[in-house]
């Protein structure tokens, strides 16, 4: 049993922004991206 919970916490971590990053060129490849100011107003940033 592996009781180091952090660095499995560590590892999920990695491999979710891995992940995160994978779909974010997918996203780009396939031109699904926002301009700046687009992005910034479906969040409400000003």
């Amino acid at each position: 049993m592996n009781t180091d919970f952090s660095e499995d916490e560590r590892n999920t971590e990695q491999i979710d922004f891995v992940k995160a990053v994978i779909q974010g060129l997918i996203d780009i490849k396939e031109s699904n991206t926002y301009s700046l100011d687009e992005a910034k107003r479906r969040f409400g940033i000003n």
